[in-house]
Protein backbone atom coordinates (compact mmCIF):
# COMPACT_ATOMS: atom_id res chain seq x y z
CA UNK A 1 0.00 0.00 0.00
CA UNK A 2 2.73 2.71 1.03
CA UNK A 3 4.42 1.79 -2.53
CA UNK A 4 1.16 3.00 -4.08
CA UNK A 5 0.99 5.96 -2.29
CA UNK A 6 4.68 7.27 -3.29
CA UNK A 7 3.49 6.49 -7.12
CA UNK A 8 0.22 8.48 -7.06
CA UNK A 9 1.30 11.60 -4.80
CA UNK A 10 3.51 13.18 -7.75
CA UNK A 11 0.62 12.85 -10.37
CA UNK A 12 -1.89 14.53 -8.35
CA UNK A 13 0.46 17.30 -7.11
CA UNK A 14 1.37 17.65 -11.25
CA UNK A 15 -2.31 17.84 -12.04
CA UNK A 16 -2.86 20.60 -9.57
CA UNK A 17 0.14 22.20 -10.93
CA UNK A 18 -1.66 21.80 -14.26
CA UNK A 19 -4.75 22.94 -13.12
CA UNK A 20 -3.75 25.85 -11.10
CA UNK A 21 -1.79 27.18 -13.94
CA UNK A 22 -4.51 26.34 -16.45
CA UNK A 23 -6.72 28.93 -14.56
CA UNK A 24 -4.25 31.46 -14.25
CA UNK A 25 -4.49 31.55 -18.20
CA UNK A 26 -7.83 31.03 -18.69
CA UNK A 27 -9.19 34.07 -16.16
CA UNK A 28 -6.54 36.59 -17.36
CA UNK A 29 -4.63 36.92 -14.11
CA UNK A 30 -1.67 35.51 -16.70
CA UNK A 31 -1.72 37.23 -19.87
CA UNK A 32 -1.68 36.39 -23.26
CA UNK A 33 2.18 37.34 -24.53
CA UNK A 34 3.49 36.71 -20.93
CA UNK A 35 6.73 34.78 -20.38
CA UNK A 36 6.88 31.84 -17.98
CA UNK A 37 10.06 31.13 -16.08
CA UNK A 38 10.23 27.71 -15.10
CA UNK A 39 12.09 28.98 -11.75
CA UNK A 40 9.38 31.58 -10.96
CA UNK A 41 6.90 28.76 -11.76
CA UNK A 42 8.81 26.51 -9.34
CA UNK A 43 8.56 28.55 -6.43
CA UNK A 44 4.88 29.72 -7.52
CA UNK A 45 3.63 26.94 -7.28
CA UNK A 46 5.40 24.91 -4.84
CA UNK A 47 6.49 21.95 -6.74
CA UNK A 48 9.63 20.66 -8.78
CA UNK A 49 11.13 21.48 -12.09
CA UNK A 50 9.34 18.17 -13.07
CA UNK A 51 5.81 18.82 -12.47
CA UNK A 52 6.41 22.27 -13.94
CA UNK A 53 7.77 20.93 -17.44
CA UNK A 54 4.76 18.47 -17.62
CA UNK A 55 2.34 21.30 -16.70
CA UNK A 56 4.22 23.35 -19.66
CA UNK A 57 3.72 20.50 -22.16
CA UNK A 58 0.19 19.87 -21.22
CA UNK A 59 -0.91 23.02 -21.63
CA UNK A 60 1.06 23.35 -24.76
CA UNK A 61 -1.01 20.44 -25.88
CA UNK A 62 -4.00 22.68 -25.09
CA UNK A 63 -2.49 25.62 -27.51
CA UNK A 64 -2.85 28.21 -24.21
CA UNK A 65 1.37 28.10 -24.17
CA UNK A 66 3.43 28.26 -27.25
CA UNK A 67 7.29 27.56 -26.70
CA UNK A 68 9.06 30.08 -28.73
CA UNK A 69 12.93 29.67 -30.37
CA UNK A 70 15.01 31.54 -27.52
CA UNK A 71 12.33 32.63 -25.33
CA UNK A 72 10.89 29.59 -24.00
CA UNK A 73 7.31 28.92 -23.14
CA UNK A 74 5.08 32.35 -23.32
CA UNK A 75 0.77 32.29 -22.56
CA UNK A 76 -0.33 31.65 -26.12
CA UNK A 77 -1.18 35.37 -28.48
CA UNK A 78 -3.93 35.08 -31.14
CA UNK A 79 -3.64 38.04 -33.86
CA UNK A 80 -7.18 39.50 -35.34
CA UNK A 81 -7.56 36.69 -37.99
CA UNK A 82 -6.80 33.70 -35.67
CA UNK A 83 -9.26 35.25 -33.24
CA UNK A 84 -12.27 36.18 -36.34
CA UNK A 85 -12.10 32.35 -37.37
CA UNK A 86 -12.39 30.61 -33.89
CA UNK A 87 -15.13 32.96 -32.76
CA UNK A 88 -17.23 32.15 -36.48
CA UNK A 89 -16.32 28.06 -35.79
CA UNK A 90 -17.56 28.58 -32.08
CA UNK A 91 -20.70 30.78 -33.29
CA UNK A 92 -21.52 27.99 -35.12
CA UNK A 93 -21.12 25.30 -32.82
CA UNK A 94 -22.41 27.25 -29.45
CA UNK A 95 -25.39 28.42 -31.36
CA UNK A 96 -26.72 24.29 -32.39
CA UNK A 97 -25.63 23.36 -28.79
CA UNK A 98 -28.35 25.87 -27.65
CA UNK A 99 -31.07 25.24 -30.43
CA UNK A 100 -30.93 21.47 -29.24
CA UNK A 101 -30.22 21.93 -25.72
CA UNK A 102 -33.94 23.56 -25.89
CA UNK A 103 -35.19 20.81 -27.89
CA UNK A 104 -34.08 17.79 -25.53
CA UNK A 105 -33.89 19.40 -21.91
CA UNK A 106 -36.08 18.31 -18.86
CA UNK A 107 -37.49 20.44 -16.70
CA UNK A 108 -35.03 19.47 -14.39
CA UNK A 109 -32.16 20.26 -17.07
CA UNK A 110 -33.96 24.08 -16.88
CA UNK A 111 -33.88 24.49 -13.21
CA UNK A 112 -30.33 23.45 -13.18
CA UNK A 113 -29.53 26.12 -16.29
CA UNK A 114 -31.67 28.66 -14.48
CA UNK A 115 -29.46 28.26 -11.13
CA UNK A 116 -25.99 28.60 -13.34
CA UNK A 117 -27.78 31.80 -15.19
CA UNK A 118 -29.08 33.84 -11.91
CA UNK A 119 -25.48 32.56 -10.37
CA UNK A 120 -24.53 34.71 -13.58
CA UNK A 121 -26.49 37.55 -13.73
CA UNK A 122 -25.36 37.79 -9.96
CA UNK A 123 -21.53 38.09 -11.21
CA UNK A 124 -22.49 40.35 -13.70
CA UNK A 125 -24.39 42.88 -11.61
CA UNK A 126 -20.99 42.60 -8.96
CA UNK A 127 -18.78 43.13 -12.52
CA UNK A 128 -17.03 39.63 -11.20
CA UNK A 129 -14.79 39.80 -13.99
CA UNK A 130 -14.00 35.58 -12.82
CA UNK A 131 -16.63 34.17 -11.92
CA UNK A 132 -18.43 35.96 -15.27
CA UNK A 133 -15.53 34.06 -17.10
CA UNK A 134 -16.53 30.97 -14.89
CA UNK A 135 -20.07 30.76 -14.44
CA UNK A 136 -20.04 31.75 -18.56
CA UNK A 137 -18.42 28.59 -19.43
CA UNK A 138 -20.34 26.61 -16.99
CA UNK A 139 -23.40 27.84 -18.79
CA UNK A 140 -22.12 26.60 -22.13
CA UNK A 141 -20.83 23.55 -21.02
CA UNK A 142 -23.63 22.42 -19.33
CA UNK A 143 -25.87 23.16 -21.98
CA UNK A 144 -23.23 20.80 -24.35
CA UNK A 145 -23.12 17.62 -21.95
CA UNK A 146 -27.19 17.63 -22.02
CA UNK A 147 -26.48 17.76 -25.63
CA UNK A 148 -24.16 15.09 -25.92
CA UNK A 149 -22.57 15.25 -28.75
CA UNK A 150 -18.99 14.11 -28.79
CA UNK A 151 -17.49 15.82 -31.57
CA UNK A 152 -19.45 18.93 -31.22
CA UNK A 153 -18.17 19.41 -27.37
CA UNK A 154 -14.25 17.84 -27.96
CA UNK A 155 -14.36 20.49 -30.83
CA UNK A 156 -15.40 23.31 -28.09
CA UNK A 157 -13.17 22.72 -25.53
CA UNK A 158 -10.15 23.10 -28.41
CA UNK A 159 -11.55 26.33 -29.44
CA UNK A 160 -11.98 27.41 -25.66
CA UNK A 161 -8.75 26.87 -24.68
CA UNK A 162 -7.05 28.86 -27.24
CA UNK A 163 -9.52 31.52 -26.77
CA UNK A 164 -9.45 31.43 -22.87
CA UNK A 165 -6.97 34.50 -22.30
CA UNK A 166 -8.49 36.71 -25.06
CA UNK A 167 -12.15 35.81 -23.85
CA UNK A 168 -10.64 37.27 -19.88
CA UNK A 169 -8.73 40.29 -21.97
CA UNK A 170 -12.65 40.90 -24.08
CA UNK A 171 -14.73 41.40 -21.19
CA UNK A 172 -12.29 44.46 -20.03
CA UNK A 173 -13.60 46.16 -23.61
CA UNK A 174 -15.51 49.08 -22.31
CA UNK A 175 -19.33 47.96 -21.46
CA UNK A 176 -19.00 44.71 -22.20
CA UNK A 177 -19.94 43.11 -18.53
CA UNK A 178 -23.00 45.59 -19.29
CA UNK A 179 -23.83 44.01 -22.35
CA UNK A 180 -23.71 40.36 -21.01
CA UNK A 181 -27.28 40.66 -19.44
CA UNK A 182 -29.23 41.53 -21.84
CA UNK A 183 -27.63 39.10 -24.18
CA UNK A 184 -28.23 36.25 -21.57
CA UNK A 185 -31.57 37.14 -21.22
CA UNK A 186 -32.61 36.70 -24.76
CA UNK A 187 -30.89 33.45 -24.65
CA UNK A 188 -32.08 32.23 -21.71
CA UNK A 189 -35.76 32.98 -22.35
CA UNK A 190 -35.42 31.30 -25.78
CA UNK A 191 -34.29 28.01 -24.12
CA UNK A 192 -36.92 27.93 -21.26
CA UNK A 193 -40.20 29.19 -23.69
CA UNK A 194 -38.99 26.39 -25.52
CA UNK A 195 -38.26 28.03 -29.27
CA UNK A 196 -35.43 26.53 -30.48
CA UNK A 197 -34.33 28.15 -33.36
CA UNK A 198 -34.69 31.82 -31.58
CA UNK A 199 -32.17 30.30 -28.80
CA UNK A 200 -29.96 30.09 -31.71
CA UNK A 201 -30.67 33.23 -32.78
CA UNK A 202 -29.75 34.87 -29.46
CA UNK A 203 -26.66 32.57 -29.24
CA UNK A 204 -25.42 33.50 -32.50
CA UNK A 205 -25.79 37.56 -31.77
CA UNK A 206 -23.73 36.56 -27.74
CA UNK A 207 -21.03 35.08 -29.81
CA UNK A 208 -20.69 37.61 -32.20
CA UNK A 209 -20.97 40.45 -29.69
CA UNK A 210 -18.16 38.64 -27.76
CA UNK A 211 -16.21 37.96 -30.98
CA UNK A 212 -16.07 42.23 -31.83
CA UNK A 213 -15.17 42.96 -28.34
CA UNK A 214 -12.25 40.55 -28.68
CA UNK A 215 -11.50 41.82 -31.63
CA UNK A 216 -11.24 45.45 -30.16
CA UNK A 217 -9.35 45.01 -27.61
CA UNK A 218 -6.46 43.09 -29.76
CA UNK A 219 -6.77 45.84 -31.96
CA UNK A 220 -5.75 48.13 -29.40
CA UNK A 221 -2.86 45.67 -28.42
CA UNK A 222 -3.10 45.02 -24.90
CA UNK A 223 -0.42 42.69 -23.87
CA UNK A 224 1.39 41.97 -20.88
CA UNK A 225 3.78 44.79 -21.04
CA UNK A 226 5.24 44.71 -17.52
CA UNK A 227 6.42 42.07 -15.23
CA UNK A 228 4.02 39.57 -13.81
CA UNK A 229 3.62 38.35 -9.79
CA UNK A 230 3.55 34.94 -10.97
CA UNK A 231 3.23 33.75 -7.25
CA UNK A 232 -0.30 36.28 -6.77
CA UNK A 233 -1.55 35.52 -10.10
CA UNK A 234 -1.70 31.51 -9.30
CA UNK A 235 -2.28 32.34 -5.55
CA UNK A 236 -5.48 33.86 -6.95
CA UNK A 237 -6.42 31.16 -9.52
CA UNK A 238 -5.95 28.64 -7.12
CA UNK A 239 -8.84 30.29 -4.75
CA UNK A 240 -11.27 29.65 -8.30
Amino acid sequence: MKSLTLTVQPVLVRDSAVQVLRNAIISGEIKSGTRLIERELCEALGVSRGSVREAIRRLEAERLITVEPRKGPVVTSLNAKQISDIYDIRMMLEAHVAECFTKVATDAHLERLREIYESLQQAIQAHDRVNVLVLIQDFNAFMADVVDNEAVRDTLGLLNARIASVRATAVEAPGRIESFSGELDNIFNAIVTRKPKLAKKAMENYVRAARDAALLVAADGRKASMPVDLTSSLMSAEKQ
